[in-house]
């Protein structure tokens, strides 16, 4: 008998999406990969994600930011717009940590006290349905906190590409207010010092991940007029061994994302970049991004 633990509203539309239910996370990893919105409860907390496969070696795998519009509903699962038309599979997944309480906004996709191995769960997860699909390349897309969780697990994926927009690097670096309420509502009030000092902690700093060489590649975005400029992207302590390219721009005010047009242009020239080794990704991004 599985208990529940969703206290915030749900809301998934089985009459214009297919639907699959797994009891936990073992019954997932025993099936087979299916299209359509997929919920697994994982110690009664579901892991709700979408999938569309299509007949390519290419995986789309999109995070979701911050809960910050009313009429937005989970699962959110984002990533519909930037990757319709494109010759690749998507994986949108809804962070279930957002479930354990209405007014939570973000969690960055690190786990809470009923999962506090989520951030593990889910690197096996994408690593099931990428060897059952056959995926060669998998590309990582996310902002602000999904740029953060894009960040976490393209390092874990060799060859793996993460497309992130003014991500947060340090959880401790956010404002606290926002931090505060993830602490007090997923984690029953506990420092990040107390969580990360247990076994198998989870990651709440970017950098431990990126200070040896990853195998990735990083194609990070980054608002020049955005206080994460100076609290995220400055704090960055990476191994120059890692293939971490930066593009600041200006394409609006704070801290705005970056535009969806461009993202699309962006993927489009980061897919063909796989056809053809002739293809200079890097100054034809900083082109695209200068003309923002």
């Amino acid at each position: 008998m599985i208990e529940y633990r969703i206290n915030r509203k749900r809301e998934i539309d089985k009459t214009n999406n297919v639907t699959w239910f797994y009891h936990d996370f073992s019954s997932f990893l025993s099936s087979d990969i299916k299209s359509g919105i997929n919920t697994i409860f994982d110690n009664g907390v579901p892991i709700d994600f979408f999938l569309d496969l299509k007949k390519s070696n290419v995986l789309i795998v999109v995070f979701h930011g911050a809960v910050l519009d009313e009429n937005i509903h989970l699962p959110w699962l984002s990533g519909t717009n930037i990757s319709y038309g494109l010759d690749a599979s998507r994986l949108s997944i809804s962070d279930p940590s957002l479930y354990l309480a209405p007014d939570i906004k973000v969690g960055w996709f690190i786990g809470n006290k009923h999962q506090q191995n989520l951030q593990n769960t889910i690197v096996r997860l994408i690593r099931k349905i990428a060897n059952d699909s056959g995926i060669e390349r998998i590309v990582f897309i996310g902002g602000s906190a999904g740029g953060y969780a894009s960040l976490y697990f393209s390092s874990f994926f060799p060859g793996s590409y993460a497309v992130v927009y003014n991500p947060q690097i340090s959880i401790e670096n956010h404002r606290y207010s926002m931090v505060r309420e993830y602490l007090i509502k997923c984690w029953d009030g506990r420092e990040i010092y107390q969580i990360v000092d247990s076994e198998n902690p989870p990651c709440f700093d970017i950098s431990s991940r990126y200070q040896e060489d990853r195998s990735n590649h990083v194609l990070y975005f980054q608002n020049n007029d955005d206080f994460h400029l100076n609290l995220h992207r400055d704090s960055f302590e990476y191994d120059e061994g890692n293939d971490i390219k930066f593009f600041i721009g200006n394409w609006g005010d704070g801290h705005a994302p970056l535009p969806k047009d461009a993202l699309k242009r962006i993927l489009i020239m980061l897919l063909k970049s796989f056809e053809s080794e002739d293809t200079d990704l890097s100054t034809a991004i900083s082109n695209l991004i200068s003309n923002l």
